[in-house]
């Protein structure tokens, strides 16, 4: 009895303390997110949501290291934070990143996706397991290396993708010799000091007479604190900040008339007390990123005023390694270096990494051209470039020669560090699970690539496995154009190898791009046929010109313009691939177009004649010449370009079905690859012998006359119309129609016979600007989808969003048209990006086609938005009960093999989640719950039924199945 009454007691205990943890557990959820136990896995909560693999992709700007080495972190601009997970059982180091952002609040958190920006990251020194991320205008704390994470500061101001603040160090800072006091420099309110009292954090502000707030450089850019940094000083910590003035460094090209007052080094030795660190000479105003030696020797860099050294108690002296044109960002330092010697710093500019070990007096070197570079598991790295523009570095403190960079496209690492500059540091791209790409759009069609992405700034990529990084031709990204954003993607039903795309560049460029072979391969909206050219012994080379021949022939021209053009070469040499011309000696190597086969005589050009880019010859005319030359070397002028004009008649020829461009190409040097392109113009007046650089007709692909069309596409139309961007569709009936509704022209519809060669403004159609159109070529938000190519019977639709009502067109001759078929009534949803129109394939219900979803979030009212539907070419709609606030619409294949299954990301009742209806709307599923990221693009398989993909903000694609 007297063990029962015990055992009761305990048991009474138990159930007390269970109750007391479990509301505990209830009061922290809005702070404390758990993922994972204790083995630092960060496994995903629900393994149903896989990464469509790509590894890097996106702005890497921070580094750092717990203090004994075993977790390594990096942060991202838009992806979040991540640490490395190296597998145990591998010499070679492969491992992979594994997210500590996508978890840090619950799916739905209002304003979770900010927390994917993060501006600085920190360990404590004393404690292998603590962590500290500035995210989302907040500051956390994680006891566990990020696998739960607790809010102790809020309402700050973060901007981590801005141009000017991806390049400054870690703003958050752990006194080493007590723990409970950390520092946060920001970018508008100065810096903050924490201190922690068990649970509750205490925050107050340095004044800005003692640690002044920062001057940017620029307008509309941010500054502030760039590092803060604490020597633990034998127990007497020193407490360092960088403050950026941008004002008056000539390095910034500063927007303000004055004295440097505020830039440079700021320290305190007691936490209260500031002061300016002096110059030995000069001075110093814009630093960037910081590192401690472990003597309290303190390496800087400051951009463009180069690299410094402050010994601890002295003053800052330059250390600039002798270079032309320095900005210097990345700095680190050796932790087992008690001299405090041993130092590396990154060149932006001449893209080197340099590395010094007697504290900056003498430097080695070694920049973006070795050779010495792949991924862990010995397959070559395709995607992105090392080098690029180097933010970050890092010596692993368990090992001095392992050295870590971060840059544009991810993260490199070498274990052979102290070779830089002599033999060569073998360099490692550790990429695995480190996904950032802002994805703009999603696709894949019944058969051929199992997906196809389009995102910012580095274009897209083709996949033949989502399980595997892309590893084709170029690592699988879209190219031609190549770069910036891929805004938009379709391809046509009636074939399924013809995709297009839009694009937009990110300086004002812009075009899009036709594929026939399933998305391997594009050409420039502009461009008529490109073939790659093995340089070597002479031989003929060939272009297909028949599509466009034969529809300019239809459409009554006479006389048309080719202009051929190079790409760069390998080894971007300036050597020019060369044909014979139509005045070549011998006339069976003259210029031949072969029409409808060999059953006719091949025609020659009535011109032909090249110009050249360099000053010398901007005005020289080569009409004479029995060589006709082309080239492109890579750079910001036209120095090196050479371009081939050819004039043909096209009055005399038969009805064209096939036309085939032939030019003989002079043998030279072996091993130079060309990719050679023939491009369509307007203008048709010019004469072979007054032809020059300075006179010559712009292709349709190259409105900018200072640039080489694959250098920088941007397309005009034949009225000057400069079009970009926007969305595009491709008719399921007729793979060579197209229609565009780009950025330019107030946004008008143009449609295209010929693949996007020429495009032609469409007629009818709302009288004010379409909204919903992807507007600027750099927003990471959702944009709305106004345009769709009906799956099956060739129609096309385009909404215009807003006001009371959506407007919906339809075209039933190919884009030439449009008319109005309904007015879609939305309880004045107005929203400019969110909205789509979307046609699904074709169903035991709708064979014949109309079948058109329109979804509507309703972002900007308190309206709930909705999803409709019409089975009748939009000119009847029904709304679906109980859905809600719909951002996307998508069709995949059906559980049955025939029709449609239906995808959305939106509200069904009260829940917000991604659902899959196999009844067309009549009944939702609700799928697991992706990351927090917002979702921008979404995809349903049309080659696996209950397959999904969605794109994000900043973390890539994920699968669903």
């Amino acid at each position: 009895m007297k063990y029962l009454k015990w055992n009761v007691s305990i048991l009474r205990m138990c159930l007390t303390f269970v109750l007391y943890l479990t509301a505990f557990q209830i009061v922290q959820l809005n702070k404390i997110y758990a993922q994972s136990d204790r083995d630092w896995s960060n496994a995903a909560i629900d393994s149903a949501w896989t990464t469509v693999p790509l590894g890097g992709g996106g702005y890497v700007t921070g580094l750092a290291s717990n203090s004994d080495g075993s977790a390594i972190y990096c942060r991202t601009d838009v992806g979040g934070a991540f640490r490395w997970s190296p597998r145990d059982d591998d010499p070679q180091g492969n491992g992979t990143w594994i997210s500590l952002s996508d978890h840090m609040v619950p799916f739905g958190t209002p304003k979770a996706n900010k927390l994917m920006g993060v501006e600085s990251i920190a360990t404590d020194p004393g404690n292998l397991d603590r962590v500290y991320v500035g995210a989302g205008n907040k500051i956390f704390l994680s006891e566990d290396r990020g696998s739960s994470w607790t809010e102790i500061l809020s309402e700050l101001s973060m901007t981590p993708n801005s141009p000017t603040t991806r390049f400054f160090g870690e703003r958050l800072a752990v006194d080493p010799n007590d723990p409970n006091v950390i520092w946060y420099g920001s970018i508008k309110a100065g810096l903050q000091k924490g201190v922690r009292s068990g649970e509750d954090w205490a925050w107050t502000q340095v004044p800005a007479s003692s640690v002044p707030f920062g001057v940017p450089a620029k307008k509309g850019r941010d500054a502030g604190v760039t590092f803060v940094l604490c020597d633990a000083n034998d127990g007497n910590t020193i407490t360092y900040a960088g403050v950026f003035d941008g004002a008056s460094s000539p390095t910034t090209g500063g927007i303000y008339k004055s004295s440097p007052t505020t830039g440079g080094i700021y320290k305190t030795s007691d936490g209260i007390n500031w002061t300016k660190v002096p110059m030995a000479s000069g001075s110093f105003n814009t630093p960037r990123r910081a590192q401690m030696a472990s003597n309290g020797k303190l390496y800087i860099t400051g951009g463009g005023e180069g690299v410094f050294k402050l010994p601890r108690g002295g003053s800052i002296s330059a250390i600039t390694p002798s270079i032309s044109e320095a900005y210097f960002n990345g700095v680190a330092v050796d932790p087992n270096d008690h001299d405090g010697n041993i130092v590396y710093v990154a060149d932006k500019a001449s893209k080197k990494i340099w590395r010094s070990a007697d504290g900056g007096v003498s430097w080695a070197e070694q920049d973006s051209t070795s050779d010495k570079r792949q991924e862990p598991d010995g397959t070559p790295t395709l995607n992105g470039y090392w080098f690029g523009n180097i933010a970050s570095l890092l010596v692993n403190p368990a090992d001095s020669n392992e050295l870590w960079v971060s840059d544009f496209f991810g993260v490199a690492r070498t274990r052979d560090a102290q070779n830089l500059g002599a033999s060569g540091a073998t360099w490692y791209m550790l990429q695995n699970g480190l996904e950032e790409t802002v994805v703009m759009d999603v696709l894949n069609a019944p058969t051929g690539a199992q997906l196809i992405t389009g995102v910012a700034d580095i274009s897209g990529f083709y996949y033949n496995d989502t399980t595997l990084r892309p590893t084709g031709a170029g690592g699988g990204k879209l190219t031609n154009p190549s770069g910036a954003n891929s805004t938009s993607l379709d391809f046509s039903e009636a074939d399924h190898d013809v995709w297009v795309r839009a694009w937009h560049g990110n300086y004002g460029n812009g075009s899009g791009g036709y594929s026939s072979d399933g998305g391997k391969s594009w050409l420039l909206f502009g461009e008529i046929d490109q073939v790659s050219i093995d340089s070597g012994a002479a031989d003929w080379e060939s272009w297909d010109l028949s599509t466009y021949l034969a529809k300019q022939q239809a459409k009554g021209v006479s006389m048309v313009t080719l202009v051929i053009v190079s790409k760069n070469a390998t080894n971007f040499t300036r050597t020019p691939v060369q044909f014979a011309s139509n005045e070549a000696a011998d006339a069976s190597l003259r210029p031949q177009l072969i029409i409808n086969g060999a059953s006719e005589t091949p025609f020659s050009p009535i011109a032909d004649t090249y110009v050249a880019g360099s000053k010398a010859d901007k005005e020289s005319n080569f009409g004479s010449f029995d060589v006709l030359k082309a080239s492109h070397t890579y750079t910001t002028n036209t120095t090196n370009d050479l371009q081939i004009y050819m004039k043909f008649d096209l009055s005399a020829m038969s009805p064209i079905s096939s036309a085939t461009l032939k030019l003989h190409r002079l043998d030279a040097k072996p091993g130079i690859v060309y990719g050679v392109g023939v491009f369509a113009c307007a203008n048709t007046s010019w004469t072979e012998n007054e032809l020059t650089w300075k006179n010559r007709p712009l292709t349709y692909a190259s409105s900018n006359s200072a640039r080489n069309p694959f250098a920088e596409p941007r397309y005009k139309t034949a009225t000057g119309v400069r079009l970009a961007g926007g969305r595009v569709a491709a008719s399921s009936t007729d793979p060579d129609k197209l229609v565009w509704l780009p950025v330019g022209s107030k946004n008008r519809a143009y449609y295209s016979d010929d693949r996007g060669v020429t495009w032609t403004q469409s007629t009818g159609g709302p009288s004010s600007e379409i909204t919903g159109v992807y507007t600027n070529g750099h927003s990471t938000e959702i944009s709305g989808q106004p345009l769709a190519a009906d799956r099956v019977n060739g129609d096309f639709y385009m909404a215009n969003f807003g006001s009371s009502a959506h407007q919906i067109y339809r075209s039933t001759d190919d884009g030439a048209t449009w008319t109005l078929a309904s007015s879609l009534k939305n309880g004045n949803t107005y929203n400019m990006r969110t909205p789509q129109i979307v046609a699904a394939p074709a169903s035991p219900s709708n064979p014949s086609g109309g079948d058109v979803w329109v979804c509507d979030d309703s972002v900007y009212n308190k309206n709930i938005g909705g999803l409709w539907r019409s089975t009748d070419s939009a000119a009847t709609w029904t709304k679906f009960k109980g859905v809600s606030k719909v951002t996307a619409v998508s069709f995949g294949q059906s559980q049955s093999g025939t029709g449609y299954a239906v995808y959305i990301y939106g509200r069904v009742g009260s829940e917000y989640g991604v659902y899959r209806s196999d009844d067309y709307g009549s009944t939702w599923t609700k799928l697991a719950d992706p990351t927090i990221k917002k979702v921008t693009a979404l995809a349903g398989d049309r080659q696996k039924y209950g397959r999904v993909f969605i794109g994000t903000a900043g973390r890539g694609v994920f699968q669903y199945e």
